[in-house]
């Protein structure tokens, strides 16, 4: 009896002093210390971790496109998004492990994943596009419009903001991705293909933006000839159908070029990537930072 008046001493001159009596503690912590607690668990410490953080790009990427492929059951989706997961992780590994020079940052990473789905989504809208003009305007088929497409444009971007080996990576997958996309042949495959890796060479020393437009026009050339092919391939006359088909492939490398012109300077500004072409525009004496600073000097 006497250690428990000891204890409730103190809390009953408490209350008579007037002042507010101390509570137990309880066992559970305030929220901000579980929420430290929390970030240095060990399961959501794993978020640190680059090989964490691609993997969630990448499976990021791959759930997003597969979600653009036509397919009208779960088992379809399903199967597109492995087949897209085996042939990227295969791709990957490869430049990774047998290219020394490669190296993928999280950044990179997540730039080529936005950039392959962005290309993606804009050329499935685009076919929806032609699938109606074909219906109204019958003169001009579905496959003619493929050729127009810029896919193109995606390697050309790369390969001004990565490198050669990111750029024939980007080509290969963005190739193979279309085609499986439009639901069509190996051909349009290896054309979307070779149109990138022409343009990414193009524009290997890159120092104005001209030279972007003149990419462009090596894409539309190599278009051009690879439409001639496929007729002579096919032992199709070449007639009129088929120098409009070159004429429409002419032009898609035309619009890579002048899409990526207009691109650059918003991946510039939103990754923080510094291209030779800002570099020389930072570097001439006419720019207005130089001239303030060569009066200060």
């Amino acid at each position: 009896m006497k250690r428990q008046k000891k204890r409730e001493g103190p809390l009953k001159a408490e209350r008579k002093e007037g002042v507010r009596p101390r509570k137990k503690k309880r066992g559970v912590s305030p929220p901000f210390i579980l929420l430290r607690r929390l970030k240095a668990s060990a399961p959501l410490r794993i978020f640190g971790f680059p090989w964490f953080q691609k993997s969630l790009i990448a499976a990021a990427g791959i759930t997003s496109l597969g979600l653009l492929f036509p397919s009208g059951n779960l088992e379809g989706m399903g199967g597109t998004a492995l087949f897209m997961a085996f042939f990227l992780t295969t791709l990957y590994f490869f430049f990774t492990r047998n290219l020394p020079q490669v190296n993928i940052p999280v950044k990179d990473l997540f730039f080529l994943t936005i950039t392959l789905f962005g290309s993606s989504a804009i050329t499935k809208g685009a076919y929806l596009l032609a699938q109606i003009l074909s219906e109204r305007v019958q003169e001009i088929p579905l496959s003619s419009y493929l050729y127009f497409f810029p896919v193109a444009a995606g390697a050309i971007l790369v390969r001004i903001m990565l490198s050669s080996e990111m750029a024939l990576f980007y080509a290969i997958s963005a190739g193979v991705i279309t085609a499986l996309l439009l639901s069509s042949g190996p051909f349009l495959a290896l054309y979307y293909m070779i149109g990138g890796i022409i343009g990414a060479h193009s524009v290997a020393r890159c120092t104005q933006r001209t030279t972007l437009i003149k990419g462009g026009l090596w894409v539309g050339a190599a278009n051009l000839f690879m439409v001639l092919l496929e007729r002579l391939m096919g032992g199709q006359e070449i007639g009129l159908r088929a120098a409009a088909d070159m004429a429409i492939g002419l032009s898609g490398g035309l619009t890579a070029g002048v899409a990526v012109v207009g691109i650059t300077p918003i991946v510039e500004y939103i990754f923080g990537y510094t291209t030779d072409i800002k570099l020389l525009e930072l570097a001439n004496l006419d720019h207005p930072l130089l001239k303030e600073m060569m009066l200060k000097a």
